[in-house]
């Protein structure tokens, strides 16, 4: 998406866009919902016949891999916008490559993929529990491995209040950037 998008915005290829009865934004949205669910249920289908083949049949509960589906979903849609709102930066910036590298980095990083948050300090994780990065990646993952109730909850509660707040500024970058585009004749 990142690319898709920066390429657009640098050639100008989005004024195509403005003139269809459809959002720029909801169009990606829904194309990489739908990549989305395609790799969801490969992975599901794969990852199921290896963990079978390797540790033989798991014993879980429905009831916990439905409210996980749930936060993938939620994750899924941080991340999108997220992303948007960094990626609607090419509106002003030539490259955009660096701000993605950055936020890939935050994930790995901050976010709990490369090392978990409960790792680092106490001064430290109090902090980064409430990064907008780790509730795309650490909280549903913690929350796949524990299935507590109070994780579940602050993982749905974090992910929705930043959902919101990105939404809200990947919708605004992209308006005035949008503004700017018109402004110089697309």
């Amino acid at each position: 998406m990142f690319d898709n998008v920066a390429d657009d915005i640098k050639s100008g290829s989005i004024a195509n866009y403005l003139t269809k009865p459809l959002s720029y934004m909801g169009w990606y949205f829904s194309s990489n919902l739908s990549k989305f669910f395609n790799y969801f249920a490969t992975f599901i289908v794969i990852g199921g016949i290896v963990t079978y083949a390797l540790v033989g049949p798991l014993h879980f509960s429905l009831l916990n891999l439905l409210p996980l589906v749930f936060l993938l979903i939620l994750s899924f849609i941080l991340s999108f916008f997220v992303g948007m709102a960094f990626v609607s930066l090419a509106f002003w910036f030539e490259d955009v490559t660096a701000f993605y590298w950055i936020l890939q980095k935050a994930l790995f990083i901050l976010g709990g993929m490369l090392v978990p948050i409960d790792v680092y300090p106490e001064f430290v994780q109090q902090y980064l529990y409430y990064l907008p990065v780790s509730f795309i990646t650490y909280w549903p993952a913690k929350y796949f491995v524990t299935g507590s109730a109070d994780i579940l909850y602050t993982a749905v509660l974090g992910q929705v209040i930043w959902g919101v707040i990105f939404f809200g500024i990947a919708v605004s970058i992209y308006k005035i950037g949008i503004r700017k585009v018109n402004i110089h004749g697309g």
